[in-house]
């Protein structure tokens, strides 16, 4: 049973945010944050970011693969039930990040579908949306791999059109458990490029795995405000420059291993038993993993 009627930020009585860096700025509006833990200073960073990483506090520079990643602007949001008990049922953190590649060879540029392409893999591979986990001990599972992906990414790649500006979008599917991310990317500089990025984190009280939350609660509420912001989005770029951008996919072995892991994982968390049962046909998992591979969060 899908839960509904939930309670999230209001698109009224929004701020507006522009931040400033070297090659120019991106503006967005969002709704105030309403974070439902006190986990970081969120809407904290500074308007003015300096394009020398050697400039910003080590500990807010993320390392992924072949990339810097900055952040430099938060929001949080959290969603409850109506009525008067409000009890959580998820959240959504909101990233924006200055990225940059390190040590990209000076003949190379990520204007360039094929860099970017490999840009973004890398940083994916290196970021928790490429992380592996150790197969269950079972032998009744028809694919042999000691290690199965977390997540399937990157899922529903296309170029999406905002305010006179093309982005990369891709998503993400928990095969476990955890968030659905929502990611798009723009560059505005040879080896730099803004990211911004969603996590939806969905709350069940009857399971903690993936599979049996995208069955109890709706992501489309969640995605309303995903979508709303990103409409807002706009970048200014002070020389700016041609570019084509890459259709991303999820390696192919991750894709085979999806319904295999999702059944492997049904059972978590889950309080009825007779739930197990109901969900070891591998069959319902292989529709679920060919439904979200070919369809977009927003």
């Amino acid at each position: 049973m899908t839960m509904k009627s939930l309670r999230g930020p209001k698109w009224k009585d929004l701020n507006n945010f522009t931040k400033y860096f070297e090659l120019g700025n991106i503006s967005f509006q969002a709704p105030k944050s309403n974070p439902p833990f006190p986990d970081r200073g969120w809407e904290m960073e500074p308007d003015t970011i300096p394009h020398n990483f050697d400039l910003v506090y080590s500990q807010d520079i993320q390392q992924r693969g072949d990339v810097s990643a900055l952040i430099i602007h938060s929001s949080s949001w959290k969603y409850t039930t109506t009525g008067l008990l409000r009890s959580y049922q998820g959240h959504v953190n909101m990233f924006v990040e200055l990225v940059k590649c390190n040590d990209l060879p000076v003949n190379e540029s990520i204007y360039t579908k094929d860099v970017f392409e490999r840009v973004i893999n890398s940083e994916i591979c290196n970021s928790f949306l490429g992380n592996k986990h150790p197969k269950p001990n079972v032998d009744s599972f028809q694919i042999n791999s000691d290690e199965w992906p977390s997540y399937l990414c990157p899922l529903n790649c296309k170029t999406i059109r905002v305010n006179s500006r093309n982005w990369l979008y891709y998503d993400s599917q928990p095969l476990v458990d955890g968030p659905t991310n929502v990611i798009i990317s723009t560059p505005i500089g040879h080896d730099t490029y803004i990211e911004v990025s969603f996590t939806i984190v969905r709350s069940t009280p009857k399971s903690s795995n993936a599979y049996t939350t995208e069955s109890i609660v709706d992501i489309s509420e969640f995605s309303k405000l995903v979508k709303n912001i990103i409409k807002s989005i706009k970048v200014s770029v002070n020389n700016d420059h041609k570019y084509d951008l890459p259709t991303l996919s999820p390696k192919p072995e991750d894709l085979k291993l999806a319904p295999e892991v999702l059944m492997a994982w049904s059972g978590r968390g889950v309080s009825n038993k007779r739930d197990d049962l109901k969900n070891s046909n591998i069959e319902i998992y292989e529709n679920f993993v060919g439904k979200r591979a070919s369809t977009p969060v927003i």
